[in-house]
């Protein structure tokens, strides 16, 4: 009968509810590295299991706090998160640990390599020091380069960088291997005499007092300043080069980039801020004084180590919603073009929830446009500020966050799967 619908959709938080089941039975039970460094990096080892774990707990934490706020469940999913991004990170300080002492493949000692770990008393966080730039800056010095984005992304024909004590888990590219990519070359990085702009200054810009501190701050030279100077050509927006391999130079007040192109730079799913980044969030949503404290401590530990100043991040105020979003700010710049930033705001509606219509697939929770609106209003509209209303109607609801299905699957199916509601254009 061709009217019997044959395809039924699965919620998503029974999603979620298999994927930490498949989890939860092989936590723990991977190696935690393996002799060769790009293989450690490259496949799953415990830290990358665990990290994974933590990103599905607070999915579904915020997920489930949209659609029933009066349960206890998305508390018990924050938990979950606080205790899996730390043995995630224990497990990345043991890998590191072992690799310093040379146990199994000879590595090198990446420690020396890069210079003492920046502690900032969170437990097993050890970053990667940078120096102090203040002197840099403000003496306008030459031929500048940071330890952190050198060691984190800058990839190269020999993988002489990449694969940082850092690094949890990414894609490896080689050219001794013959894999390569033209996702930075292409998109992020040069394409002939093009370069990838972010949207506006505004969107960094926002998160500091000031542009001088904004410029002091290692990490918006490398994907978030306004002032880059091409190799042909002089930009006046943002140029995201986080995965050249750049150093800087200072001049005419401007920061000058001396590219390298590289297109053998591994893409990163995981690093070490990510997952701190999760577990202050996890803080954050759970609340209280004590919580406040530590997601306050992960989120400034960041921040100094890429800031000259030593100075904490901006505050986004003393609530529970401040809290996160000052979580949400310290991701936006640290983890700017690393495909984070749209999943982190679809996350904050999901937990806002809310809503006045029932959703129109699953009638026993609210439609979510309560988080929506409110996701446009404070994420968006500094950017966007003119597209406030249309951005509203769209994405009216949760329906609105996620992408509608390929007209080719509606047609494979003869039209027995249904469209998203909100890009069904036949409604």
């Amino acid at each position: 009968d061709q009217d019997v619908k044959i395809f039924n959709y699965t919620n998503q938080l029974d999603v979620l509810d298999s994927l930490i089941v498949d989890l939860e039975s092989v936590k723990g039970r991977a190696k935690n590295r393996f002799a060769k460094k790009a293989d450690t990096k490259g496949l799953m080892t415990n830290t990358a299991i665990y990290a994974l774990m933590a990103e599905i707990y607070l999915w579904r934490s915020a997920m489930r706090e949209g659609r029933n706020p009066d349960s206890t469940w998305w508390r018990d999913d924050a938990e979950k998160v606080i205790e899996y991004s730390q043995k995630s990170i224990d497990a990345l300080a043991y890998q590191e640990e072992q690799a310093s002492a040379n146990y199994g493949e000879d590595n090198g000692n990446e420690t020396e390599d890069y210079g003492l770990a920046a502690n900032y008393g969170i437990n097993n966080c050890n970053l990667i020091a940078n120096p102090d730039l203040t002197n840099h800056y403000n003496n306008k010095r030459e031929q500048i380069t940071v330890p952190s984005y050198s060691a984190i992304f800058g990839g190269s024909d020999d993988a002489s960088t990449g694969n940082s004590r850092e690094s949890i888990f990414e894609l490896q590219f080689s050219n001794s291997d013959k894999r390569s990519t033209g996702v930075f070359a292409g998109i992020w990085g040069y394409n002939n005499t093009s370069t990838q702009l972010l949207v506006s200054g505004n969107a960094i810009l926002k998160l500091y007092d000031n542009e001088t501190k904004m410029n002091k701050d290692s990490r918006t030279w490398y994907s978030a300043n306004r002032y880059v100077r091409q190799l042909e050509t002089d930009l006046d927006e943002p140029a995201n080069m986080k995965y050249l391999n750049c150093s800087f130079q200072f001049s005419n007040n401007r920061i000058t980039a001396n590219p390298n192109p590289n297109t053998y730079a591994h893409w990163i799913f995981y690093r070490l801020t990510d997952v701190m980044l999760m577990q202050a969030e996890a803080y954050a949503v759970l609340g209280g004084n004590e919580n406040f404290k530590k997601c306050k401590a992960i989120v400034d530990a960041i921040h100094k180590r890429s800031t000259v100043d030593e100075e904490g991040a901006k505050s986004a105020g003393t609530d529970r919603n401040g809290y996160i979003k000052l979580v949400m700010n310290e991701r936006q710049i640290e983890l700017l073009g690393e495909g984070k930033r749209w999943f982190d705001l679809v996350r904050w509606a999901e937990r806002r929830g809310g809503g006045v219509m029932p959703d129109p697939r699953e009638p026993q929770y609210m439609d979510g446009s309560d988080g929506v609106k409110a996701m446009v209003t404070e994420f968006l509209n500094s950017t966007y500020s003119d597209m406030e209303s249309p951005l509203k109607n769209r994405i009216k609801n949760r329906y609105g966050l996620y992408c509608p299905i390929f007209y080719k699957e509606l047609q494979a199916s003869n039209y027995q799967i249904e469209q998203n509601p909100v890009w069904n254009r036949e409604k």
